[in-house]
């Protein structure tokens, strides 16, 4: 009798403990479902002010130039106004890059492109229409893959006459993807990728695995000190007899704290070429001209303007150089 008096506890004892669980298992649900919703609608309400900040922009430009005219952004001026909204590269689209190959690597777990018979890999989260948009979107912004593709190219790294050359040791200061080292793998005599987003650590990895012998990966910020999390140019070349150096810069606007920072380098007495963005903040364009100019370096500008909206700081002249080319 007291064994059926315990097991009928037991029992019920267990049918609460499971109406428990599923009472928890229901919160749980519902919750990560609040969440998920609670998160889409931030997504959804920053990518609205984001349009709305953009939309402001525009009439600011606009309204500025009613009231100072300037014929310097007189065609890009009459762009916008054709358009109706603003724009990063504030240029006609001449041609559009077609038959662009992506998949997804089952071993890698990766995504990737087809770029020069090459994959460049994406991080794993990314879809593949995310990796087509954001590729075709690089190589149409850098003039990449016989260019032509904008009516003026302001983010252009290289030209017939400012390109890298045979041999050349190659420096892609803030790579991402790697898209510039990969397009130049097989002139350079190696090249060293500086990319500190961690994001980036795997598709690197992945991507130069064939040419490891030539490439270096250093997942620091390039910097004047030598640290867990940075590193000097003059470390990182420490064990190379360089003839020649390309460097190109783009780090959100610390180019030029990391081009004063190692000096060292670009006095050396070798060839050296520097492809460094501007855009990232008001004074670069002014700053780094004169910068080069102080070290004897000869210098030009990219072709065209460019629009950086997603500068909060952004104030006249609105338009900005994309990038300067420098050699010594």
């Amino acid at each position: 009798m007291l064994n059926k008096l315990n097991m009928g506890s037991i029992f019920k004892w267990l049918k609460q403990i499971n109406i428990l669980m599923n009472l928890i298992n229901a919160f749980r649900y519902n919750l990560k479902k609040e969440i998920s919703i609670t998160q889409e609608e931030l997504l959804l309400t920053k990518q609205k002010l984001k349009i709305t900040q953009q939309e402001l922009l525009y009439f600011k430009i606009l309204n500025y130039y009613e009231t100072n005219s300037n014929d310097k952004y007189k065609n890009e001026l009459i762009f916008l106004k054709d358009i109706g909204c603003i724009s990063l590269f504030p240029y006609r689209q001449i041609r559009k890059l077609e038959d662009v190959i992506v998949g997804f690597d089952d071993n890698k777990r990766m995504p990737f492109v087809i770029h020069n018979g090459d994959r460049l890999y994406f991080p794993e989260s990314w879809s593949l229409s995310q990796v087509k948009e954001n590729y075709i979107s690089l190589i149409e912004e850098q003039s990449i893959l016989g260019g032509n593709f904008l009516e003026k190219s302001p983010h252009q790294y290289q030209t017939e006459s400012f390109c890298v050359n045979k041999g050349d040791i190659v420096l892609d200061i803030g790579a991402a993807e790697a898209l510039f080292a990969l397009e130049v793998i097989n002139l350079a005599a190696k090249v060293y990728i500086f990319e500190s987003e961690k994001m980036w650590a795997k598709p690197l990895e992945a991507t130069f695995e064939p040419y490891k012998n030539k490439v270096v990966i250093i997942n620091k910020m390039v910097s004047g000190v030598d640290s867990e999390n940075e590193i000097t140019l003059e470390t990182a070349l420490v064990n190379e007899k360089a003839k020649s150096l390309f460097l190109k810069l783009d780090i959100e606007g610390s180019e030029s704290l990391v081009l004063e920072a190692n000096m060292n380098l670009l006095n050396k007495d070798i060839d050296i070429k520097v492809a460094c963005c501007t855009y990232h903040k008001n004074e670069d364009e002014e700053y780094l001209k004169f910068f080069f100019d102080q070290i004897g370096y000869k210098s030009e500008f990219s072709d065209g303007f460019m629009i950086y909206v997603h500068d909060e700081n952004i104030r006249p002249p609105y338009f900005r150089k994309g990038l300067i080319r420098a050699q010594n």
